[in-house]
């Protein structure tokens, strides 16, 4: 994992976390993506909405 992430991805994930009080499946539909749908997509971040929620997941997970 070579490269380094978007900031301004990573700022509006961690905003739109927070402005949905941590729920996470708030958080990825306003960032437009189901959650259930996009763990289930081979490619979690192709997009930056998909690389956005997926980092906020796997960030809140640890």
């Amino acid at each position: 994992m070579g490269n380094k992430p978007d900031h301004d991805i990573l700022r509006w994930a961690l905003t739109t976390y927070c402005q949905n009080n941590g729920d996470i499946v708030a958080t990825f539909a306003a960032m437009g993506d189901d959650p259930a749908e996009a763990l289930k997509k081979p490619l979690m971040c192709d997009t930056p909405e998909k690389f956005a929620a997926n980092y906020v997941l796997g960030y809140m997970k640890y």
